[in-house]
């Protein structure tokens, strides 16, 4: 008798390391936290640029590589090309985290780290099925990253590594427990990019 399982409705997160300046891009972000106040939105605790506006040099290449690899995820999701629509950073200091959000009007979300350290916190994906799953099958589940049908996956906040996820998935960002030592990242979102995808017609 032939039997066989399918792997239906996978959500994929993609991943990447990249090879830049992230010194220069973690006191190049600090520099611009002593001259604004910032912004909370999922943040509690630390501090949240305002969205990045005009040119910011020691970011470009960032924001280059930014772009190519959200065009790369989405080529594999056939999703159109796509531009960084909004951008911004994160400063976390000790016990410093981001609740659980999703980012609504757009189509890919993602975070760069310029500066981790051992315990300085990570990023955790919620199943969008959580609480279906959790209401039929509790306590039966294997919490760890090898259960595909997890209720959490978390991936690991690595000093040079990206991570872009569908802007729909719920996700949020553990407490740094460094007493000492910052978490530093970007985040961003992107959209359809007109000039190359879909018109307004």
């Amino acid at each position: 008798q032939l039997s066989e399982t399918y792997d239906i409705f996978r959500i994929p997160v993609f991943a990447e390391y990249t090879n830049l300046d992230n010194k220069a891009m973690s006191d190049y972000s600090l520099s611009l936290m002593k001259k604004d106040q910032g912004r909370k939105l999922s943040n509690e605790g630390g501090w949240q640029s305002k969205d990045l506006k005009g040119v910011h040099m020691p970011l470009n290449d960032l924001f280059k590589d930014i772009t190519i690899a959200c065009n790369n995820f989405a080529s594999q999701l056939f999703l159109p090309p796509q531009q960084i629509s909004n951008i911004w950073i994160n400063v976390n200091g000790y016990k410093d985290y981001n609740t659980s959000h999703r980012h609504p009007n757009s189509f890919l979300s993602g975070v760069y780290y310029l500066q981790t350290h051992e315990n300085c916190g990570c990023i955790s994906m919620t199943n969008p099925c959580a609480s279906i799953v959790e209401g039929y099958w509790s306590p039966h589940l294997i919490v760890n990253n090898d259960n595909k049908l997890n209720l959490k996956w978390e991936f690991p906040a690595e000093t040079g590594r990206m991570y872009i996820f569908p802007s729909w998935m719920e996700h949020e960002v553990k407490p740094n427990l460094d007493k000492k030592k910052r978490r530093i990242s970007i985040s961003w979102n992107s959209c359809v990019n007109l000039q190359k995808g879909e018109s307004n017609d």
